[in-house]
């Protein structure tokens, strides 16, 4: 079990790093899920923690070129670990960011390297790798901002930054100038929140948050922006769309919840194995 390795390998190795153990630190938010689907927690402190990766070098490059680790010998074992540094977001540590990729320092590369990684592992085991493309339609558009301000209010956010979010999701005006000539200003639409900026799918992410439940074997569910893709591996394409099937099911009750929907002539499926 990776908590507990986590928590008896943990404590050995934080009176290490004055040897300076680490060629890297990286920075990661909260809690980091593991391949069981369950999420890794960190030190009582708070501050940073140690987790004992499953993963080979070879295999952690792949998932980013930002990161490094090093080797370190524990009761005789050969370890790869890492250190990760928590940054104090005022948020409660039950919040789960599971694998989005709106943190600052990973973009879009990153996050098909992500998506990649259990695609190029279920080849290596000749699996069929079924993954589905789903889009969210109309996503900021639909957002409803009182829904927003109370997910960010129960998840820990202080009042004054719900307050600020407020104001940023009120209805603004607008108008077109050109040259001299200034048209009259037009209300916009007081539903949804603003886009354009770096804000607004970090909300999205927080407002659909909700969807990322504990995901079935061999299940995972990726998010980046109004985009999410179901992978799914097995001996049988057939029975990954099955199962593809039955939980986007689930996530399409999850999005109604929140008054959102997958747009359909968007969705896409594609197979990956061994056959060319």
């Amino acid at each position: 079990d990776l908590n507990a390795r986590h928590q008896h390998w943990g404590d050995q190795v934080n009176k290490t790093v004055s040897k300076k153990l680490y060629e890297k630190i990286i920075e990661y938010d909260l809690e980091i899920p593991n391949e069981f689907g369950m999420p890794t927690y960190f030190d009582s402190q708070g501050s940073s923690s140690i987790i004992d990766l499953t993963l080979h070098t070879e295999e952690l490059l792949l998932f980013s070129p930002k990161w490094s680790v090093v080797k370190q010998q524990l009761n005789q074992t050969d370890h790869e670990l890492i250190k990760i540094n928590l940054r104090d977001l005022g948020c409660k540590k039950s919040m789960q960011l599971m694998l989005q990729f709106q943190k600052k320092g990973l973009d879009t590369e990153d996050a098909q390297l992500f998506l990649a990684h259990p695609i190029a592992k279920g080849i290596d085991k000749n699996q069929i790798i079924s993954a589905a493309f789903l889009d969210v339609s109309k996503a900021c558009n639909s957002t409803d901002p009182n829904l927003l301000l109370t997910k960010l209010k129960d998840s820990g956010i202080s009042s004054t930054f719900v307050s600020f979010i407020r104001s940023f999701c009120e209805p603004r005006r607008a108008y077109i100038s050109i040259e001299n000539d200034i048209t009259s200003k037009v209300k916009l639409s007081s539903y949804g929140i603003p886009q354009g900026g770096s804000l607004s799918p970090v909300l999205f992410n927080i407002y659909i948050r909700s969807i990322f439940r504990p995901s079935p074997n061999n299940t995972i569910l990726f998010d980046y922006a109004d985009d999410l893709t179901v992978t799914v591996s097995g001996n049988k394409s057939r029975y990954n769309v099955m199962r593809l099937r039955s939980f986007i099911n689930k996530i399409e009750n999850s999005l109604r919840e929140i008054k959102l929907e997958i747009q359909i002539e968007k969705t896409h499926l594609i197979h990956f194995n061994r056959k060319r």
